[in-house]
């Protein structure tokens, strides 16, 4: 039967699928939180594949029967390790599938394309990180005139007063003398 990565499965079908006690299903569901719909609890394909592999050390069978061919024998797996040359490569490639990571096959062309957006990638990380110095760099020029636009602001407002004081004082003295004069009558 092939596993549809997206598609959702009951319990009974999942069960017949992993060789499993439904009830056995329903603890996986529940401990992974699996989702609910209509009081029950559906797997995706993607989920029973992960079960597949946990439990039975065994590939999904969606991936045996992708390509219509029995799986390789042994001994057919041993003659193609020992036919590939590059022992770097190949030591690279079986550690990328013991631990699980994924790898990418590209075009020329493809490969070109990837390394062109890193280089331009990098490229643009330099260049957010010269603009961010550039930013704080304004932003140490900004503070500054905003410091020294309160330094001016003061410095006015104490002139505004001293301004006044004289004012009063020139208004006192014109007073005093208009009084001595007799000009105040």
């Amino acid at each position: 039967m092939e596993i549809k990565d997206s598609a959702f499965y009951s319990i009974k079908e999942t069960a017949k699928i992993v060789n499993k006690p439904t009830r056995t299903l329903q603890r996986i569901a529940k401990k992974n939180n699996y989702r609910i719909i209509d009081g029950r609890y559906l797997f995706t394909g993607v989920q029973i594949k992960k079960i597949l592999i946990k439990t039975s050390n065994v590939t999904p069978t969606s991936r045996q029967t992708s390509n219509n061919a029995p799986p390789p024998t042994s001994n057919e797996i041993l003659q193609i390790i020992s036919d590939i040359d590059n022992d770097s490569y190949l030591l690279l490639v079986l550690n990328a599938i013991k631990e699980d990571k994924h790898l990418e096959e590209f075009t020329p062309a493809e490969y070109e394309e990837f390394k062109d957006r890193l280089k331009e990638a990098n490229f643009l990380e330099n260049r957010i990180a010269e603009y961010k110095k550039e930013i704080a760099r304004m932003e140490d020029y900004v503070k500054d005139y905003r410091n020294n636009i309160d330094y001016l602001k003061k410095s006015l407002d104490k002139r505004a007063d001293e301004t006044e004081i004289l004012l009063k004082s020139l208004h006192q003295r014109n007073f005093i003398e208009a009084k001595e004069k007799g000009f105040d009558k």
